[in-house]
């Protein structure tokens, strides 16, 4: 647990900058004080926030032609803006660092570069987390659990073992999905949901149990 540097230059680590000042960006601060990582920067495309100071006076900062050569790691809060973030400023591959907190309990046996595991978080056994992937406060993951790329796992939501959340989901606060479920590309849980079937590519699911009431056209 703690910090992971991922495509380091030249052997090189840190020093860190985040890429969002919003809510999510502060909470990720808090994490790296915790994980004991320093941070110099945050980047922002706000110009509202730029050069205003953040707690433990980190400078909000411009993007620039620095950005896809420092460790950045996304401390945005959406699968698409995630996506969005990683395209817009060619962040693949680039150095970033996961960051997982110290109380969280189990073990990983597979994390992506890029992943944010937020405080109290429960893992089972042999759980996998893809690139890029936020699990928030208190959200629980179920044994043989897998996790892909550019998902949001939000606070309190509880996942069952042998689930499979693909590439850009999010899946609601206290959301539970029974095990053995299988959440889409690009869907949707609303918060407090129960699933209990297996949810399509771009549907949003809502209600006990949870049914589809959106589907969308686009992934």
């Amino acid at each position: 647990m703690g910090v992971t540097w991922h495509n380091e230059f030249r052997g090189e680590r840190g020093p860190l900058y985040l890429y969002g000042a919003g809510g999510q960006g502060r909470d990720v601060l808090w994490l790296a004080g915790d994980c004991g990582v320093k941070v110099a920067g945050v980047y922002d495309d706000d110009s509202a926030k730029w050069g205003g100071l953040r707690a433990g006076d980190v400078p909000v900062l411009r993007p620039d032609a620095y950005l896809n050569t420092r460790c950045v790691l996304l401390a945005v809060g959406t699968p698409r803006a995630m996506r969005a973030i990683v395209d817009k400023y060619a962040l693949r591959d680039r150095p970033t660092a996961t960051l997982v907190h110290p109380s969280v309990q189990g073990r990983l046996v597979g994390v992506g570069a890029g992943v944010v595991v937020q405080a109290g978080v429960v893992l089972g056994a042999d759980v996998v987390i893809d690139g890029y992937a936020l699990v928030n406060y208190g959200a629980l993951l179920g044994h043989d659990t897998k996790v892909g790329r550019f998902v949001a796992i939000y606070p309190g939501a509880s996942l069952g073992g042998f689930c499979v959340v693909k590439e850009g989901a999010a899946i609601g606060s206290n959301a539970t999905v029974l095990p053995g479920v299988c959440v889409g590309a690009w869907a949707v849980v609303g918060a407090g949901a129960v699933v209990t079937k297996d949810v399509p590519d771009g549907a949003t699911v809502v209600g006990v149990p949870a049914r589809v009431i959106k589907q969308a056209e686009e992934k």
